[in-house]
């Protein structure tokens, strides 16, 4: 089909969309929330589960000023201007940092993150990434993968000590992997292996941030994962992929 505009959005001033397995989440410049499509598991949170075909504010996040917003597969991740985190949707794995595996309906505030200065989310397919000021990154959902970077699931957020010190400049997460870029232009992968997608030369996966030597000279400005894809993007113009490339995913006029 052809592109065509969301007339529930026109005259908003939009800051960012995200998109979920089947859900989409769009935040305006004034902290406003709108979301729609499925909410099997809540990930739309508007208290229910019934799926919306149009934009509808989240209004639980009235008076709230939302500044960032992801989407998990069924999950859906809020931070707000005062560094608060929340949390809705599915959370069989623990993927909501809730302390525990139930699914919310509604953002419910993330309140083992309370008092860290928030910079930025990401969420994978089951598990979640967050990052402070503070030089620390949590994470808490499906691990057994190896995607949070320690060897167990979570339901909490759980700091990951081997990154502690380092200045995080941005995280991505795909189905059970993670790629994270810090200070230095270094480059970290964890997770599920079996499409190369870790950018380690091999298909094995890794429990722990390992560097990806191949990029460790480049200078970094970006990084994104899509299921089992990763890529990089740099200062000098160029773009790394590496991960599953069916159907030419990978942008090197192959399926490899």
């Amino acid at each position: 089909d052809l592109p065509a505009a969301v007339a529930g959005l026109k005259g908003l001033t939009l800051a960012g969309v995200s998109c979920g397995f089947l859900h989409t989440v769009v935040w305006t410049r004034g902290g406003e929330v709108y979301s729609f499509g499925c909410s099997q598991y809540g990930q739309l949170g508007h208290g229910d589960q019934e799926q919306k075909l149009s934009p509808t504010r989240v209004q639980a996040l009235a008076g709230k000023v939302v500044t960032r917003a992801c989407c998990g597969h069924y999950h859906t991740l809020f931070c707000t201007e005062d560094d608060e985190v929340y949390s809705c949707g599915s959370g069989y794995y623990g993927q909501l940092g809730h302390a525990h595996r139930k699914d919310c309906t509604e953002p419910m505030l993330v309140t083992a993150l309370r008092g860290y200065a928030v910079v930025g989310i990401a969420a994978g397919g089951f598990h979640t990434c967050v990052w402070t000021k503070g030089h620390q990154l949590f994470t808490f959902g499906l691990g057994i993968d190896g995607q949070l970077g320690h060897d167990e699931n979570t339901p909490s957020p759980s700091r990951l000590e081997v990154l502690c010190g380092r200045a995080i400049l941005g995280v991505a997460c795909g189905e059970s992997h993670t790629i994270v870029w810090a200070e230095g232009n270094e480059l970290y992968s964890f997770g599920r292996g079996t499409y190369g997608q870790l950018g380690h030369g091999d298909k094995d996966g890794r429990r722990a941030p390992t560097v990806i030597k191949a990029l460790q000279s480049k200078p970094v400005a970006g990084v994104a994962a899509g299921g089992f894809l990763s890529a990089v993007w740099t200062t000098e113009g160029e773009l790394f992929t590496f991960g599953y490339g069916h159907a030419g995913s990978s942008g090197h006029g192959d399926e490899n």
